[in-house]
């Protein structure tokens, strides 16, 4: 059976049209195509949207909160975008406070990964936590970022 995956894009950019979203179309490639212990994923859902906290935490809840008949839409969400330390980056502030449970050995474990391949990794707010009964993970905007964070935790 797949695990339903929901795919978030944060690009003020990208929501514009100014520039393509490549990190959403590459975590599909990898999700779609990876698997491990027999774990299977499938998209369900994506979208890009600004560099909005308001827009941020609805996508998350909207795709996260238990309706009342049946489960969530999405058992993992992934965030790509928004981790930088600049002031537009507002991911991070956005969706953790919808966390129930954090999950800091998950960011840790992103985070020691990166570093092998980038001392850039560490000017990144990767996070991961729990809403509802989904999984949310956040990860660099990056094509190349988003995918390395990802497998990290994939593997």
């Amino acid at each position: 059976m797949a695990t339903s995956v929901g795919i978030l894009t944060v690009s003020d950019k990208c929501s514009r049209g100014q520039a393509l979203d490549t990190s959403g179309p590459a975590l599909r490639q990898l999700l779609e195509t990876a698997s491990s212990g027999g774990q299977r994923w499938t998209v369900v859902a994506s979208l890009v949207v600004p560099d909005d906290r308001t827009l941020i935490s609805q996508t998350i809840r909207d795709w996260c909160v238990l309706p009342a008949t049946s489960g969530p839409l999405c058992r993992l969400v992934v965030v790509t975008g928004g981790t930088g330390i600049s002031p537009s980056d507002v991911t991070v502030e956005a969706i953790e406070p919808l966390f129930t449970k954090k999950l800091p050995s998950l960011a840790t474990a992103m985070v020691v990964g990166s570093l092998k391949i980038t001392p850039m990794a560490a000017l990144s707010q990767v996070t991961a936590g729990v809403v509802g009964e989904t999984i949310v993970v956040a990860v660099p905007g990056s094509k190349k970022g988003s995918v390395e964070n990802l497998q990290q935790i994939l593997s």
